[in-house]
């Protein structure tokens, strides 16, 4: 039974779509948000707050999510500001619209690697805790910069697995904190500030980075882009 399941389980490789549902479905991050241990929910909490402040959305702003998963950063955003969400999951996109059903908004299913906007369109975009679940980051970063209107804030946010993985070795697992499941497997990369700048060079321009929850114990980062321009 078990390898029977094992062999017809999709993989990244073979079938990314039915596969980042699965992990969607396994790893909520409806769930994520609001049922991990209240020290992740303060965690979370800060990193969108950092969000929110890189991001700068006026009432009159659309705000693009690109992998909005359940729509909980956007909900985080000030009432007026016009929403725009993208996810690859049925799931996801379903949650998010639940949770938005009474704000401004037009969350639709399309793929971050192939994002269905024109270019130079969007003035502020988000993609947060999302790069390291893709097959191709820098994919995602240049079709990022490729909708950016010139000057527009783009905000990303990543975990520091080296360190998270490194707190999880000297403490013996903080699976604990994670009531919903640590997820792990839906990590495709190890993200570091190191590495972003490694996928995104090409693509966008650093100008700012927070550390979450401090310099000292940089558990994630957000990072201010902007599009480099001319565009490669």
């Amino acid at each position: 039974m078990t390898n029977h399941q094992e062999s017809t389980s999709p993989s990244p490789q073979t079938n990314f779509k039915a596969w980042n549902e699965e992990m969607a479905r396994k790893y909520s991050p409806g769930r994520f948000h609001e049922q991990s241990h209240p020290v992740i929910r303060w965690i979370e909490k800060q990193r969108v707050q950092a969000i929110i402040s890189f991001l700068a959305a006026s009432d009159d702003t659309c705000v693009l999510e690109v992998g909005c998963g359940a729509g909980n950063v956007l909900a985080a955003l000030p009432n007026k500001v016009p929403l725009l969400g993208i996810d690859l999951s049925t799931s996801m996109v379903a949650e998010a619209n639940r949770r938005l059903s009474e704000r401004k908004r037009l969350i639709i299913q399309a793929n971050a690697e192939q994002l269905p906007f024109k270019p130079g369109s969007i003035s502020r975009v988000i993609c947060t805790e999302v790069v390291e679940h893709v097959l191709h980051p820098e994919a995602v970063f240049a079709e990022i910069a490729r909708v950016a209107a010139p000057g527009a804030r783009i905000v990303i946010s990543i975990p520091n697995e080296k360190l998270i993985h490194t707190l999880r070795r000297i403490i013996g697992g903080l699976r604990f904190l994670w009531r919903t499941g640590g997820g792990d497997e839906w990590h495709l990369h190890a993200f570091d500030m190191q590495y972003l700048q490694q996928k995104a060079h090409t693509s966008l321009e650093i100008l700012q980075v927070k550390a979450i929850i401090s310099p000292l114990l940089p558990l994630r980062y957000v990072v201010l882009c902007q599009r480099k321009n001319p565009l490669p």
